[in-house]
């Protein structure tokens, strides 16, 4: 999980289910093709923190990932 743990001060150690890896890479793969400065990637950053945070802790982080990201 990227996800941050507050509560120990460090990024998150949750393992991700291997379907959501797997589309996580796939997803990143795509985005190494698209010109950033003529397309609006926001939702497929928003995909890509659903994918790499984990369902019980962290997908409530979804918009700081993208903040931080973009």
């Amino acid at each position: 999980c990227v996800g941050y743990a507050p509560s120990c001060r460090r990024r998150c150690r949750n393992p991700i289910k291997q379907v959501n890896r797997a589309s996580a890479f796939q997803l990143l793969e795509d985005l190494s093709y698209i010109d950033t400065s003529t397309t609006d990637i926001n939702a497929k950053l928003h995909e890509l923190a659903e994918f790499t945070l984990c369902l019980r802790y962290h997908q409530s982080q979804r918009n700081d990932m993208v903040e931080k990201w973009s």
